[in-house]
């Protein structure tokens, strides 16, 4: 599952982007920066994106965690935010 993330995503993403301040991850989360993916109940990575000339998205940060590389999981976080408008 591919959905914009909220404050429910904020302890795994807090723990895995360690490039990121807290209170911006806060500012991000709230304008819909950030997509995450799950495997069932399992967070798998996320897709962090900002804006240039404050209207083009543009992508800051691709994840997958280690063990769900390799599978397209990168693939479909790209493709969904992509084709999503």
């Amino acid at each position: 599952m591919i959905r914009y993330a909220d404050m429910r995503d904020f302890a795994a993403l807090k723990e895995h982007d360690k490039h990121i301040s807290e209170s911006e991850l806060k500012n991000i989360l709230s304008a819909k920066r950030v997509l995450v993916l799950y495997q069932g109940d399992t967070f798998i990575g996320w897709l962090r994106f900002g804006l240039f000339w404050d209207n083009i998205p543009f992508m800051n940060m691709l994840y997958i965690l280690d063990a769900y590389r390799g599978q397209g999981n990168g693939t479909k976080l790209v493709s969904f935010a992509v084709n999503k408008e």
